[in-house]
């Protein structure tokens, strides 16, 4: 996600580069575009496709692919192609097209910023070099020499991972740091050192392997140290720093990148050292997290080049429970998720010294689904009772809700039916019966409205007068006029709308102003898709009334919110005996229900 304050900041240099930068120029050095009518088309270069789904729009510079969902403006396209910052797509671009760039940013890309950045690099890098350097020649470090070789980690790998050792002082690295005229504020900054409550400060990392963490550009910006001595915690990482964000990020991301292109699978385990246990039988297909659980940005990060993430970790409880914990984030971005199976107690490390990648490839293939993993470990427990039916079903109701596919929903369905010997008709009434907190598998609560209330889609009212008004911005008056825009629940169709409003139709044809006001990545992805769909009205006549029509069905749907909420205030009232109360509130019912719009036929989505 573009950080708002760096958006806006940037806003004059963004302008002059896309004024000047033609995307189809841009997108044609990489992809090899045909024009098609008043679009171009080619293979989409973020996923594997054969048949085209990648489209360019050079009048509104936008481009969008309908296979991955990927799809933004020239920056955004430099970014994702290049592996570049918001800043040094800029900068790439303003090169390319010979731009001057206004020297000053005053929010963000100062001359000041920009050195004290350089200068948290430089205090990694310095620290890298100084535990790369103490692993290769220091005496103390036979203790860390000897753990790689009992870890049967090659000698190319520790070379090409940069492994080292944080000797066992307070003051090592510090005194290296002043050595290498870094200022310890520097080291603090960027988590190598820590300062007490006495001013007093010292190195994080003492007796510990070290594993550098490096971002897409291969610069150090955090380091994971596993103890050697016993000390707790076993592996102590660097805490957040303006480089590093743990929960976005994964060890060794760039290099499984790269391996994905042919193949787009990731396998997904949990540490350094399972990671460097496939890199030293020359499997790269592999990224770790970095000592938290999965995140949703991680989620989204393995998305961008893998359409099917197997999950690796232990074959303890603790593994298993972190996988099933894991599925929600995959089923709410629509990504494949399979897990093979280890044996108990193993980790894949383990495995591997005992199989083999040959063993391993062979695991793969008999990898299961996570979620029919889940319901049969949730099944297990059945204790062939009619009751115990019904309790399976309530532990299940999480993964059902987070599983929002209809495809996929339906095949869990048939494993549940099918285990607990019910009609599938029976499986989905009860699940719809009774809505449940998280239950023992460990899924997290999915929120939001229910689809038994709105039907399987309820945001499809708002993507719909969206999409007209998108491709007809001359119904943007008539939109901010119709006040239907805080009737809007979903937050991302929200935002598009309220930025919608804010335009002048007259100016802003071609929605430039529309992408560029919006700072949210996700929100943009929204508004480049609207775009990019093709005009399924014809005329401005057949849109107009497409878009009335919705606006009805938008203002039914709030109408009937209101009745309900009304209704369960009446019913409380009662229980209550507050028969003023009820006047009122039967009075306010009546009001709503002898209104125009609630008078209108249904307009359901």
């Amino acid at each position: 996600m573009v950080n708002k304050r760096f958006a806006a900041g940037h806003a004059d240099a963004a302008s002059l580069v896309k004024d000047a930068a033609d995307i189809v120029d841009v997108v044609g050095q990489v992809v090899k575009l045909r024009r098609v009518g008043n679009r171009y088309l080619g293979l989409c270069p973020f996923h594997q496709e054969k048949t085209p789904s990648f489209q360019v729009d050079s009048q509104n510079q936008l481009f969008y692919c309908f296979g991955c969902g990927t799809g933004g403006d020239v920056l955004s396209f430099v970014m994702k192609a290049q592996n570049l910052s918001f800043g040094e797509a800029l900068e790439f671009l303003a090169d390319r097209y010979h731009i001057r760039l206004p020297s000053k940013d005053p929010q963000q890309q100062s001359g000041e910023h920009k050195k004290e950045l350089s200068g948290h690099y430089q205090a990694l890098a310095v620290a890298a070099d100084f535990f790369q350097g103490q692993l290769q020649h220091g005496k103390a470090a036979e203790v860390a020499r000897r753990y790689i070789e009992q870890r049967g980690l090659p000698a190319h790998v520790v070379e090409e991972q940069r492994l080292g050792y944080a000797p066992n002082q307070w003051d090592g690295l510090l005194n290296h740091l002043r050595k290498a005229g870094i200022d310890q504020r520097v080291g603090i900054e960027t988590g190598l050192l820590i300062a007490s409550s006495s001013d007093r400060v010292y190195d994080r990392f003492r007796q510990r392997l070290m594993f550098p963490i490096a971002d897409d550009r291969g610069r150090v910006v955090a380091f994971g140290g596993r103890s050697l001595d016993g000390a707790e915690p076993k592996y102590l990482n660097s805490p957040e720093t303006p480089l590093y964000h743990k929960g976005r990020m994964l060890y060794n991301v760039a290099r499984a990148r790269d391996a994905c292109r042919q193949v787009r699978q990731v396998v997904l385990v949990e540490g350094y050292l399972d990671l460097l246990a496939f890199h030293a039988r020359g499997f790269y297909r592999v990224a770790a997290t970095l000592g938290t659980a999965l995140t949703a940005q991680q989620v989204r990060l393995l998305k961008r080049f893998a359409d099917e993430v197997v999950l690796l970790y232990d074959g303890d409880e603790a593994g298993q429970k972190a996988m099933f914990r894991a599925a929600p984030l995959f089923f709410d971005e629509g990504l494949a998720v399979t897990c093979p199976r280890l044996p108990a107690g193993m980790d894949p490390d383990d495995f591997l010294k005992d199989q083999g990648l040959t063993g391993f490839e062979q695991l793969l293939e008999q990898r299961e689904d996570l979620g029919k993993v889940a319901i049969g470990d949730v099944l297990s427990a059945w204790d062939g009772t009619t009751a115990g039916k019904v309790s399976m079903i309530e532990r299940l109701q999480p993964l059902f809700d987070a599983a929002r596919q209809p495809v996929v929903r339906a095949e869990y369905l048939r494993v549940v039916a099918e285990r607990l010997d019910l009609a599938e008709a029976v499986v989905q009434s009860q699940l719809q019966h009774k809505r449940r907190q998280p239950g023992d598998i460990g899924l997290p609560h999915v929120g939001g409205v229910s689809a038994a209330a709105d039907g399987p889609h309820p945001q499809a009212i708002e993507e719909n007068i969206l999409r007209v008004v998108v491709q007809y911005p001359c119904l943007i008056q008539k939109l901010k006029e119709s006040g239907a825009i805080e009737y809007f629940r979903e937050g991302g169709l929200r935002a598009v709308a309220e930025a919608l409003s804010r335009l002048d139709p007259d100016h802003d044809q071609k929605l430039a102003g529309l992408y560029d006001q919006l700072a949210d990545s996700e929100v943009r992805a929204i508004v480049t898709r609207l775009v990019m769909q093709e005009d399924h009205y014809g005329d401005l006549e057949a849109a107009c009334l497409h878009f009335e029509d919705r606006l009805g069905a938008l203002k039914q749907r709030q109408v009937r919110q209101c009745r309900q909420e009304l209704l369960q205030s009446i019913r409380r009232a009662e229980q209550e005996g507050d028969s003023h109360k009820v006047k009122e509130l039967l009075q306010q019912f009546q009001d709503i229900c002898l209104t125009p719009d609630a008078t209108q036929p249904n307009g359901a989505a």
